[in-house]
C-alpha cells in the first residue's frame, strides 16, 4: 500500500540557502559626489550666500570715479525633517526560521548571523527612497515618500529665470539630438562645467545611441559601470545617470553647473541609522532619520525639461 502524505504540509527548507538582501539600484547622487552637498545645517532653512560682480575699467589711469557692482544676495533652501521607523517581531520570524540562522537559545531579541544582512539592506532601502526623494520629491502633488521633501525637481521648477526645454521622450535614435539641444541653450559660462542629470533608462537610451549612431568608442568608456560620461562634441558636458529619476517621464533631466546645484543637510551626515532590541516593545526596532532640503545657488544657470 501507498503512503498517503496528503494531510502532510510539504517541508520547506528555509535555512540552507541563507538570507540574501533584495536588489536595488545604487542611490549615487551623494556616493559619487555629482552635487554640492553641505552638512550640518542648523534650523529649517539654509541660505544660500552669494556675490555677483561687474568691473568697469577706463584708460585715465587718474580715475578716481566708481565704477561696476557688488551685489550680495541670497537664495532659500527649506529643510524637511524625515523618519522612516519600523518594528519586527522577532518571535513571528523564529516561528519559521531558527535553528541554523537564528539563535537556538530562547533569546528573543537574537537575530543571529542575519543581523548584517538585515542592517545593510535597510540601509541600502533607505538611501534609495532619499535618493529619490532628492530628486521628485514634491510637498504639494507627490504622494508617499515623495511628498516629505522637495526635490530638485520641484524646486527647479518654481525658479524664476531659468532655461526650460520642451520634454521629448528619449529613444535609441533620438537621445544625442536631445541632449544637444540642452548643450545649446546652456548659457555660455558654465558650458565648461555643464552637468546633465537623466534617469538610468533615459541614460541608457543615450548610450545606446552614441553606440549605434555616431560610432562612438565604447572603449573609451572603459570596462567598469558606466554612470557618467563626458558628451562627444561639447567643450565640458557630463552627462550623468541618478537613481533618484527612475520612474520620472523618459526625457526629464536637470542641467547645471554642479556647484549650482545643491543638498543641505541638518546633520553630520546623510542619515542616522539606529537598530536596537527594544524590551519594552518586545521587538527590533529599526529608526532612521534625517533632515535635508534641495535648492540653487543661481536660476538663471539651470535647464530643465517643462
Amino acid at each position: 500500500m501507498a503512503l498517503d502524505l496528503s494531510a502532510l504540509t510539504p517541508y520547506t527548507d528555509e535555512q540552507s540557502s541563507g538570507l540574501i538582501k533584495q536588489i536595488l539600484l545604487n542611490a549615487n547622487t551623494l556616493a559619487n559626489n555629482l552635487v554640492t552637498v553641505k552638512y550640518g545645517v542648523f534650523g529649517d532653512t539654509y541660505k544660500l550666500n552669494y556675490v555677483k560682480s561687474t568691473v568697469v575699467g577706463t584708460n585715465n589711469l587718474c580715475n578716481t570715479t566708481s565704477a561696476g557692482s557688488t551685489i550680495l544676495a541670497q537664495g532659500t533652501i527649506n529643510l524637511s525633517p524625515i523618519d522612516f521607523y519600523e518594528t519586527l517581531c522577532l518571535q513571528d520570524l523564529k516561528k519559521v526560521w531558527y535553528d541554523l540562522e537564528m539563535s537556538r537559545k530562547y533569546a528573543p531579541e537574537d537575530l543571529g548571523t542575519e543581523a548584517e544582512i538585515f542592517a545593510s539592506n535597510k540601509v541600502e532601502t533607505t538611501g534609495l527612497e532619499i535618493e529619490k526623494i532628492l530628486w521628485r520629491g514634491n510637498k504639494s502633488t507627490g504622494s508617499g515618500n515623495l511628498a516629505l521633501c522637495d526635490g530638485f525637481l520641484a524646486t527647479a521648477a518654481a525658479l524664476t529665470g531659468e532655461t526650460i526645454v520642451t520634454i521629448a521622450a528619449m529613444t535609441s535614435s533620438n537621445s544625442v539630438a536631445y541632449i544637444d539641444s540642452i548643450v545649446a541653450v546652456a548659457p555660455e559660462s558654465i558650458l565648461d562645467k555643464l552637468e546633465i542629470y537623466l534617469s538610468p533608462r533615459d541614460f541608457q537610451l543615450y548610450l545606446m545611441d552614441l553606440n549605434k549612431n555616431y560610432k562612438y568608442n565604447v572603449a573609451l568608456m572603459g570596462t567598469e559601470k558606466v554612470q557618467s560620461i563626458f558628451h562627444p562634441g561639447s567643450i565640458g558636458t557630463t552627462v550623468h545617470s541618478v537613481a533618484g529619476l527612475s520612474g520620472a517621464p523618459s526625457g526629464t533631466f536637470i542641467a547645471t553647473a554642479k556647484e549650482n546645484i545643491v543638498i543641505a543637510f541638518g546633520g553630520d551626515e546623510d542619515i542616522n541609522f539606529d537598530m536596537y532590541y527594544s524590551k519594552d516593545k518586545k521587538a527590533l526596532v529599526i529608526d532612521n532619520n534625517t533632515k535635508f532640503g534641495t535648492g540653487f545657488y543661481f536660476p538663471e544657470l539651470v535647464i530643465r525639461s517643462s
